[in-house]
């Protein structure tokens, strides 16, 4: 719940009359393959937000694999098909609409804020851009490219660095056990890269591996959906449900 109300304020979906409950305008629903949608509608506002939640973190990273969460987030924006040779960011771009992703440690998050009469082609662009993706290795390389002008690229300090253990770098840098630790039998630290992880494994991560992130990740069951703001909710809801109730049914059982 805490979350749906951060989703609300930062959407600036907000009841006429502050008495008004903002939770009695929220829609939710879970689709048979368990995937989720919040619409929260405002006949008020001038702007939609389309967001997917996706639970895959990097948590989830191997030691073999860091970086591949970040890696993944930015080739799903590549695709050779689009017209011109541009990218889904530049698509969404030339609409008016202003796109932000990121990842954490437990979910990759791709936003879209857009003027209400586009947002029911920017969820299905979304949808384009996140579902059935076989990457090409054209794709890939670009990603690369876009992953190092963020991070930047591994330093000789990085490379000397490389075959150490996370775990034993952290290890060493901590000291003592921590209370959750030493106390409950909790190690946290297992959970966190080494600092250079990304721009070390970048060079190094294959076109495979992230094909194989995707595909075990992105499934409807770790994705849920929210659209806020001023949309045709009828329409939003059903193209949920035909696009994404069927999706990699085989994969959810």
């Amino acid at each position: 719940m805490q979350a749906i109300l951060l989703f609300i304020c930062t959407s600036m979906v907000v009841a006429a009359n502050p008495k008004e409950d903002p939770f009695e305008k929220i829609t939710i629903g879970k689709l048979p393959n368990e995937m989720e949608y919040f619409s929260a509608h405002s006949d008020k506002a001038k702007l939609a937000v389309i967001e997917f939640h996706v639970k895959a973190g990097q948590d989830l990273e191997r030691p073999e694999e860091y970086g591949v969460v970040h890696l993944a987030e930015h080739i799903l924006f590549r695709d050779g098909k689009l017209k011109d040779n541009k990218s889904f960011l530049q698509v969404f771009e030339d609409k008016g609409g202003e796109v932000y992703a990121s990842v954490s440690s437990r979910k990759t998050k791709y936003s879209v804020k857009i003027s209400s009469q586009y947002s029911l082609w920017a969820l299905k662009l979304l949808t384009k851009m996140l579902q059935n993706r076989t990457f090409t290795f054209s794709e890939f390389k670009k990603a690369k490219q876009s992953v190092m002008i963020e991070i930047g690229e591994p330093s000789p300090l990085d490379s000397g660095f490389k075959f150490l253990s996370g775990k034993k770098l952290f290890s060493f840098l901590n000291g003592s056990p921590s209370f959750f630790k030493s106390e409950f039998g909790v190690d946290f630290s297992k959970y966190k890269q080494p600092w250079n992880a990304d721009r070390i494994n970048n060079a190094y991560l294959s076109l495979e591996q992230v094909q194989a992130f995707y595909e075990s990740f992105y499934t409807p069951k770790n994705i849920q959906v929210f659209i806020a703001g001023n949309f045709d909710q009828n329409q939003t809801i059903s193209f949920i449900k035909n696009r994404w109730s069927h999706y990699k049914k085989d994969h959810d059982g």
